[in-house]
């Protein structure tokens, strides 16, 4: 972050407006401010908030003015600040010209043009920036991630930037030594991770690899604790063919993605794009008949006619021709 850079060479400004609608990067900035004002034997710098529409711009500046009689430096930070910003602009400009012994900072979702100020902005990632992030968040928990592992945390978090750096923290502690986060580990610590491997065992059906959809099956069967949870991974992946069915038959109905989106109850769009691109992968027929594939070796197993892991095994074999 620019930002950091700027107050690590000690270029401190009088005013800062964080502007966006990402709360995490908010708070990530102003955790830099407090610590680059901190003073000796101090973590971070003082701070006194006001919320936007009941704050009185006379008494901000009147605190921005005193010296703190207990801490080096600190700061004042007027949330919701939009209206404040607008009407107090002159006020605003003048501390600029004239600073005082604290720093003021102005946030706001959003700001008009020509705010007084350093703005610095807090915008929301877009879905394809999120991988990205996540690979340079790793870094700052001195870990490097890869890509599949950054992939599946995206799938399974969204855009929640709290939830993924909690998530990343924890894996940063769970991991201890090791430096690289690989895709198991991600898996080892997420329930949900589960779930979405049937979007690699699909992909693998789909291109007709079947040597890397039997591996994906046998450590998901390894990971199985009963009969129960072999037969939840049958019915997980059926579920999940019976979903692409519904696409590729609005695929071809000519549908639109968000008219996809609706008919199957999924809003984001990151995973509608996969389903998309997965029901692409085969033809209406070919998923009909790979259900019927799914359908007898579910039977197989309720009859005794093959053990649970070899009708599994046959009936992936039979997915990927």
């Amino acid at each position: 972050m620019e930002l950091e850079r700027r107050l690590k060479k000690s270029q401190i400004e009088p005013v800062y407006v964080l502007a966006g609608d990402e709360a995490f990067f908010r708070f990530q900035a102003l955790g830099y401010i407090r610590e680059a004002l901190a003073g000796p034997g101090e973590e971070k710098a003082e701070v006194i908030y006001f919320e936007g529409p009941e704050a009185r711009c006379e008494e901000v500046l009147s605190l921005l003015r005193t010296p703190s009689m207990f801490w080096a430096r600190h700061l004042v930070v007027v949330e919701k600040a939009r209206e404040f910003i607008a009407e107090h602009k002159e006020a605003i400009e003048g501390y600029i010209r004239s600073p005082g012994a604290g720093v003021w900072v102005l946030i706001s979702d959003t700001i008009g043009k020509g705010a007084p100020g350093l703005v610095i902005e807090c915008k929301a990632l877009y879905e394809n920036q999120i991988p990205g992030w996540i690979r340079k968040r790793a870094r700052d928990y001195g870990k490097e991630i890869s890509t599949e592992a950054a992939a599946l945390l995206t799938e399974i978090m969204g855009t929640a930037l709290w939830e993924i750096d909690q998530k990343l923290q924890a894996i940063s502690i769970y991991l201890g030594e090791k430096k690289r986060v690989e895709l198991e580990d991600v898996e080892a610590l997420l329930p949900q991770a589960g779930k979405h491997r049937f979007w690699d065992l699909t992909d693998a059906i789909g291109q007709k690899k079947a040597e890397r959809a039997l591996r994906i099956l046998q450590e998901q069967l390894l990971a199985a604790k009963s009969s129960q949870e072999i037969a939840g991974i049958l019915a997980g992946l059926a579920w999940h063919l019976r979903r692409l069915l519904l696409v590729k038959r609005a695929l071809v109905s000519g549908a639109t993605p968000r008219e996809i989106g609706d008919k199957v109850g999924e809003k984001r769009s990151f995973l509608l794009r996969r389903l998309l691109s997965q029901a692409r992968l085969f033809s209406l027929e070919a998923l009909e008949e790979k259900l019927g594939h799914l359908l007898e070796a579910d039977l197989d197993m309720k009859t005794g006619l093959y053990d649970n892991r070899l009708a599994f095994d046959l009936s992936i074999l039979k997915l990927c021709q």
